[in-house]
Protein backbone atom coordinates (compact mmCIF):
# COMPACT_ATOMS: atom_id res chain seq x y z
CA UNK A 1 0.00 0.00 0.00
CA UNK A 2 2.91 2.13 0.64
CA UNK A 3 4.54 1.69 -2.44
CA UNK A 4 1.12 2.36 -4.58
CA UNK A 5 0.83 5.37 -2.26
CA UNK A 6 4.62 6.62 -3.31
CA UNK A 7 4.23 5.56 -6.84
CA UNK A 8 0.65 7.83 -6.85
CA UNK A 9 2.54 10.84 -5.73
CA UNK A 10 5.15 10.57 -7.86
CA UNK A 11 2.78 10.56 -11.32
CA UNK A 12 1.20 13.53 -9.52
CA UNK A 13 4.03 15.17 -9.64
CA UNK A 14 5.58 14.50 -13.24
CA UNK A 15 1.95 15.62 -14.50
CA UNK A 16 2.03 19.19 -12.48
CA UNK A 17 5.07 19.97 -13.59
CA UNK A 18 4.19 19.28 -17.08
CA UNK A 19 0.89 21.10 -16.52
CA UNK A 20 2.85 23.92 -15.22
CA UNK A 21 5.24 24.22 -17.32
CA UNK A 22 2.37 23.93 -20.54
CA UNK A 23 1.12 26.91 -18.59
CA UNK A 24 4.41 29.02 -18.90
CA UNK A 25 4.08 28.04 -22.60
CA UNK A 26 1.16 29.24 -23.44
CA UNK A 27 1.07 32.19 -21.32
CA UNK A 28 4.32 33.27 -23.19
CA UNK A 29 2.74 32.56 -26.75
CA UNK A 30 -0.48 34.52 -25.91
CA UNK A 31 1.62 37.71 -24.77
CA UNK A 32 0.83 40.81 -27.07
CA UNK A 33 2.73 44.31 -27.38
CA UNK A 34 0.62 47.46 -29.18
CA UNK A 35 2.22 48.94 -32.33
CA UNK A 36 1.31 52.43 -32.97
CA UNK A 37 1.26 54.54 -35.97
CA UNK A 38 2.22 58.30 -35.36
CA UNK A 39 1.25 61.00 -37.57
CA UNK A 40 -0.59 58.79 -39.43
CA UNK A 41 -4.42 57.76 -39.68
CA UNK A 42 -3.70 54.19 -38.95
CA UNK A 43 -5.26 52.11 -35.84
CA UNK A 44 -2.82 50.86 -33.52
CA UNK A 45 -2.15 46.90 -33.59
CA UNK A 46 -1.78 44.39 -31.27
CA UNK A 47 1.83 41.98 -32.13
CA UNK A 48 2.56 39.10 -30.64
CA UNK A 49 5.73 39.08 -28.56
CA UNK A 50 9.08 38.66 -31.21
CA UNK A 51 6.86 38.83 -34.31
CA UNK A 52 8.00 40.97 -37.50
CA UNK A 53 5.44 43.15 -38.84
CA UNK A 54 5.33 44.76 -42.24
CA UNK A 55 4.62 48.22 -42.32
CA UNK A 56 1.94 49.92 -44.58
CA UNK A 57 3.53 50.76 -47.71
CA UNK A 58 1.44 53.20 -48.80
CA UNK A 59 -0.31 55.60 -46.25
CA UNK A 60 -2.10 58.90 -47.69
CA UNK A 61 -2.69 62.16 -46.74
CA UNK A 62 -3.88 65.03 -48.51
CA UNK A 63 -1.63 67.72 -49.73
CA UNK A 64 1.70 65.39 -48.76
CA UNK A 65 3.68 62.63 -50.28
CA UNK A 66 4.96 59.73 -47.79
CA UNK A 67 8.62 59.46 -47.42
CA UNK A 68 8.88 56.37 -45.28
CA UNK A 69 8.18 54.97 -41.65
CA UNK A 70 11.36 55.73 -38.59
CA UNK A 71 11.45 54.59 -35.16
CA UNK A 72 12.83 58.02 -33.84
CA UNK A 73 10.38 61.32 -33.86
CA UNK A 74 12.86 63.03 -35.35
CA UNK A 75 13.58 60.91 -38.24
CA UNK A 76 16.40 59.73 -37.27
CA UNK A 77 18.65 57.29 -39.32
CA UNK A 78 17.28 54.83 -42.19
CA UNK A 79 13.08 54.80 -42.98
CA UNK A 80 12.19 50.95 -41.74
CA UNK A 81 9.59 48.69 -44.01
CA UNK A 82 8.97 46.24 -40.93
CA UNK A 83 9.82 45.97 -36.95
CA UNK A 84 10.60 43.52 -34.94
CA UNK A 85 7.91 43.63 -32.00
CA UNK A 86 9.48 43.19 -28.24
CA UNK A 87 7.45 45.83 -26.38
CA UNK A 88 4.95 48.59 -26.85
CA UNK A 89 6.49 50.16 -30.36
CA UNK A 90 5.61 53.19 -32.22
CA UNK A 91 6.92 54.06 -35.57
CA UNK A 92 6.48 57.87 -36.86
CA UNK A 93 5.07 58.01 -40.85
CA UNK A 94 7.51 61.32 -42.78
CA UNK A 95 5.78 63.49 -44.81
CA UNK A 96 6.49 66.08 -47.21
CA UNK A 97 4.49 68.84 -48.03
CA UNK A 98 3.27 68.94 -52.05
CA UNK A 99 2.65 72.39 -53.82
CA UNK A 100 0.49 72.41 -57.07
CA UNK A 101 2.49 74.08 -60.16
CA UNK A 102 -0.32 75.50 -62.34
CA UNK A 103 0.31 76.08 -65.83
CA UNK A 104 -1.18 79.12 -68.06
CA UNK A 105 -0.13 77.95 -71.76
CA UNK A 106 -1.78 81.78 -73.44
CA UNK A 107 -2.85 79.92 -76.21
CA UNK A 108 -0.79 77.20 -76.54
CA UNK A 109 -0.76 73.52 -76.09
CA UNK A 110 0.85 71.12 -73.78
CA UNK A 111 -0.54 67.85 -72.80
CA UNK A 112 -0.75 69.13 -69.46
CA UNK A 113 -2.06 72.09 -66.92
CA UNK A 114 -0.63 71.94 -63.69
CA UNK A 115 1.95 69.68 -61.66
CA UNK A 116 2.72 69.16 -57.94
CA UNK A 117 6.32 69.15 -56.59
CA UNK A 118 7.69 68.73 -53.37
CA UNK A 119 8.29 71.37 -51.07
CA UNK A 120 12.22 72.65 -51.40
CA UNK A 121 12.20 70.90 -55.17
CA UNK A 122 13.48 72.94 -57.44
CA UNK A 123 10.78 74.36 -59.94
CA UNK A 124 13.22 75.26 -62.74
CA UNK A 125 14.16 71.37 -63.01
CA UNK A 126 9.99 70.47 -62.90
CA UNK A 127 9.16 72.05 -65.54
CA UNK A 128 12.27 72.58 -68.03
CA UNK A 129 11.18 70.04 -70.45
CA UNK A 130 7.44 71.20 -70.80
CA UNK A 131 8.04 73.45 -73.61
CA UNK A 132 4.12 73.76 -75.17
CA UNK A 133 3.30 74.92 -78.32
CA UNK A 134 1.54 77.69 -80.70
CA UNK A 135 1.30 77.89 -84.22
CA UNK A 136 3.83 80.45 -86.17
CA UNK A 137 5.95 81.21 -82.89
CA UNK A 138 8.78 79.47 -80.71
CA UNK A 139 8.64 79.11 -76.89
CA UNK A 140 10.44 80.95 -74.64
CA UNK A 141 10.22 80.22 -71.31
CA UNK A 142 8.23 80.21 -68.50
CA UNK A 143 7.52 83.61 -66.63
CA UNK A 144 7.03 84.12 -63.02
CA UNK A 145 4.98 87.11 -63.32
CA UNK A 146 6.84 89.79 -65.22
CA UNK A 147 10.18 88.02 -64.78
CA UNK A 148 11.61 84.89 -66.31
CA UNK A 149 11.54 81.97 -64.17
CA UNK A 150 14.91 81.76 -62.29
CA UNK A 151 17.05 78.48 -62.34
CA UNK A 152 17.06 78.50 -58.46
CA UNK A 153 13.62 79.10 -57.19
CA UNK A 154 12.17 76.30 -54.79
CA UNK A 155 8.96 75.47 -54.31
CA UNK A 156 7.35 77.01 -50.73
CA UNK A 157 4.03 77.89 -51.94
CA UNK A 158 1.45 76.96 -54.89
CA UNK A 159 2.59 78.70 -58.00
CA UNK A 160 0.93 79.94 -61.43
CA UNK A 161 3.75 80.23 -64.38
CA UNK A 162 3.15 81.49 -67.73
CA UNK A 163 4.51 80.33 -70.94
CA UNK A 164 5.72 83.10 -73.28
CA UNK A 165 6.64 83.05 -77.39
CA UNK A 166 7.93 84.61 -79.72
CA UNK A 167 9.30 84.60 -83.69
CA UNK A 168 12.27 82.78 -84.28
CA UNK A 169 15.00 84.17 -86.61
CA UNK A 170 19.03 82.96 -87.55
CA UNK A 171 21.74 84.93 -88.10
CA UNK A 172 24.54 83.51 -90.46
CA UNK A 173 28.16 84.11 -89.29
CA UNK A 174 30.02 84.16 -92.53
CA UNK A 175 34.13 84.21 -92.03
CA UNK A 176 37.17 84.54 -93.76
CA UNK A 177 38.45 81.56 -94.70
CA UNK A 178 42.14 80.39 -94.23
CA UNK A 179 43.37 81.04 -97.49
CA UNK A 180 41.99 84.74 -97.08
CA UNK A 181 40.35 84.79 -101.08
CA UNK A 182 36.75 84.66 -99.25
CA UNK A 183 34.11 83.24 -97.26
CA UNK A 184 32.39 80.74 -95.33
CA UNK A 185 29.73 79.89 -93.42
CA UNK A 186 31.32 79.06 -89.84
CA UNK A 187 27.90 78.88 -87.52
CA UNK A 188 24.48 79.90 -87.47
CA UNK A 189 23.03 81.56 -84.50
CA UNK A 190 18.87 81.16 -83.57
CA UNK A 191 17.36 83.47 -81.64
CA UNK A 192 13.73 84.25 -80.01
CA UNK A 193 11.90 87.29 -80.53
CA UNK A 194 9.18 88.42 -78.26
CA UNK A 195 6.89 91.00 -80.21
CA UNK A 196 4.79 91.68 -76.93
CA UNK A 197 1.61 93.00 -77.79
CA UNK A 198 2.90 94.60 -81.76
CA UNK A 199 2.40 92.32 -84.67
CA UNK A 200 6.19 92.62 -86.24
CA UNK A 201 8.80 94.34 -84.92
CA UNK A 202 12.14 95.35 -86.41
CA UNK A 203 15.25 93.32 -86.00
CA UNK A 204 18.98 94.01 -86.77
CA UNK A 205 22.36 91.62 -86.60
CA UNK A 206 25.31 92.64 -84.75
CA UNK A 207 26.94 89.66 -83.41
CA UNK A 208 30.57 89.85 -82.39
CA UNK A 209 32.75 86.12 -83.20
CA UNK A 210 36.44 86.27 -81.74
CA UNK A 211 39.03 87.00 -83.66
CA UNK A 212 37.25 88.37 -86.35
CA UNK A 213 36.28 92.34 -87.00
CA UNK A 214 32.75 92.60 -89.65
CA UNK A 215 33.05 94.09 -92.96
CA UNK A 216 30.97 94.81 -95.49
CA UNK A 217 29.84 92.33 -98.11
CA UNK A 218 27.52 92.77 -101.04
CA UNK A 219 25.08 89.39 -99.54
CA UNK A 220 25.10 90.46 -96.35
CA UNK A 221 21.82 90.81 -94.44
CA UNK A 222 21.58 93.21 -91.57
CA UNK A 223 18.13 93.87 -90.58
CA UNK A 224 14.83 92.49 -91.60
CA UNK A 225 11.28 93.00 -90.46
CA UNK A 226 10.12 89.79 -87.97
CA UNK A 227 6.40 89.11 -87.84
CA UNK A 228 4.79 85.86 -86.92
CA UNK A 229 3.74 83.20 -89.24
CA UNK A 230 5.35 84.15 -92.14
CA UNK A 231 8.57 82.74 -93.59
CA UNK A 232 11.69 82.14 -91.73
CA UNK A 233 13.49 85.46 -91.38
CA UNK A 234 17.64 84.46 -91.71
CA UNK A 235 20.14 87.59 -91.40
CA UNK A 236 23.53 87.59 -92.78
CA UNK A 237 27.08 88.92 -91.36
CA UNK A 238 30.90 88.85 -92.87
CA UNK A 239 33.66 89.19 -90.74
CA UNK A 240 37.74 89.29 -92.08
CA UNK A 241 40.30 87.34 -89.56
CA UNK A 242 41.90 89.85 -87.05
CA UNK A 243 45.33 90.55 -88.74
CA UNK A 244 48.63 90.57 -86.04
CA UNK A 245 52.44 90.93 -85.44
CA UNK A 246 54.25 88.33 -84.96
CA UNK A 247 57.37 90.42 -83.62
CA UNK A 248 60.82 87.81 -83.73
CA UNK A 249 63.62 89.30 -81.09
CA UNK A 250 66.94 88.54 -81.12
CA UNK A 251 67.18 88.33 -77.88
CA UNK A 252 71.20 88.84 -77.97
CA UNK A 253 71.75 90.90 -74.81
CA UNK A 254 70.40 88.22 -73.02
CA UNK A 255 73.99 86.35 -73.63
CA UNK A 256 76.02 89.36 -74.40
CA UNK A 257 75.44 92.64 -72.83
CA UNK A 258 78.01 94.27 -75.60
CA UNK A 259 75.39 92.99 -79.07
CA UNK A 260 71.99 94.72 -79.15
CA UNK A 261 68.83 93.70 -79.87
CA UNK A 262 67.14 93.35 -83.55
CA UNK A 263 63.42 92.14 -84.49
CA UNK A 264 61.78 91.19 -87.73
CA UNK A 265 58.20 91.78 -88.12
CA UNK A 266 55.90 89.61 -90.10
CA UNK A 267 52.41 89.47 -90.37
CA UNK A 268 49.87 86.62 -88.69
CA UNK A 269 46.11 86.29 -89.13
CA UNK A 270 43.57 84.78 -86.29
CA UNK A 271 42.97 81.24 -86.52
CA UNK A 272 46.12 80.47 -89.07
CA UNK A 273 48.52 78.62 -87.82
CA UNK A 274 51.83 80.07 -88.77
CA UNK A 275 55.45 78.11 -88.66
CA UNK A 276 58.01 79.83 -86.74
CA UNK A 277 61.18 81.28 -87.98
CA UNK A 278 64.38 78.86 -87.47
CA UNK A 279 67.03 80.75 -89.51
CA UNK A 280 66.03 84.59 -88.93
CA UNK A 281 68.96 85.05 -86.65
CA UNK A 282 72.34 83.69 -85.63
CA UNK A 283 75.04 83.97 -82.87
CA UNK A 284 78.85 82.96 -82.91
CA UNK A 285 78.89 79.70 -80.39
CA UNK A 286 75.24 79.29 -80.00
CA UNK A 287 72.15 77.21 -81.97
CA UNK A 288 68.61 78.66 -81.87
CA UNK A 289 67.06 75.99 -79.60
CA UNK A 290 63.60 78.23 -79.98
CA UNK A 291 61.09 81.28 -78.88
CA UNK A 292 59.71 82.23 -75.62
CA UNK A 293 56.80 84.99 -75.27
CA UNK A 294 59.69 87.05 -72.92
CA UNK A 295 63.75 87.68 -72.98
CA UNK A 296 63.81 85.30 -69.87
CA UNK A 297 60.77 82.98 -69.91
CA UNK A 298 60.59 79.26 -71.41
CA UNK A 299 60.59 78.25 -74.42
CA UNK A 300 57.16 77.61 -76.16
CA UNK A 301 58.02 77.32 -79.65
CA UNK A 302 61.23 74.87 -80.20
CA UNK A 303 62.93 74.65 -83.51
CA UNK A 304 64.57 71.30 -83.00
CA UNK A 305 67.76 72.10 -84.40
CA UNK A 306 69.98 69.11 -82.62
CA UNK A 307 67.19 66.85 -84.33
CA UNK A 308 67.96 68.25 -87.90
CA UNK A 309 71.22 68.64 -88.39
CA UNK A 310 74.71 66.64 -87.50
CA UNK A 311 76.99 67.21 -85.14
CA UNK A 312 79.87 69.16 -87.34
CA UNK A 313 77.69 71.02 -89.64
CA UNK A 314 76.61 74.37 -89.98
Amino acid sequence: MKKFRKALIAVLSIVAVIATTMGLVACKKEKKYQLTFANAEIAAVSVEDGKTFALPTKPTKDGFVFEGWYLDASFGGNSVTEVKVIADTTVYAKWTQLYTISLELSGGNLSKTSLTVKKGENVYNAVKNLNPTKTGYEFIGWYNGNSSLGTGVKADKDLTLTAKYGVGYDVEIWAQNTTLDGYELAETRHFVKDLGNKESVTISANEPVEGFTATENDNEVLSATLKAGEAKVVLKQYFDRNEYDVIYNSNYKRYSSDTENTEVTEKGYYGIEKSVQTELFSFDGYYLEGWAESANGEIKYRTYYLDNHKFGEA
